[in-house]
């Protein structure tokens, strides 16, 4: 977390409020190897309402995240080989 606050921002990287299910399939897998789970929030903007879930046929997404995302990911894999290194 501390890790993309300093790229990101505190406004822009926040905990998750409670679990979510696909979490408890991740576990598992991270229990063997170092991982780490992120939600984006991808709705485009001006969006009317609350964003439609991930898996519903109403779910639209802005792709515009997209590198936000393989930032956040190659920050935390350089973190880690980083700390393996070490």
């Amino acid at each position: 977390m501390d890790v993309l606050r300093a790229s990101f921002g505190d406004a822009r990287v926040v905990e998750a409020p409670h679990p979510t299910m696909g979490a408890e399939d991740f576990s598992f897998v991270t229990r063997e190897v170092p991982g780490t789970m992120l939600m984006l929030l991808a709705g485009p903007p001006g969006l009317d309402g609350p964003p439609a879930p991930n898996h519903s046929p109403r779910a639209v997404f802005d792709d515009g995240v997209l590198a936000d995302q393989a930032a956040a990911l190659a920050l935390l894999a350089v973190r880690t080989l980083d700390g393996a290194a070490r």
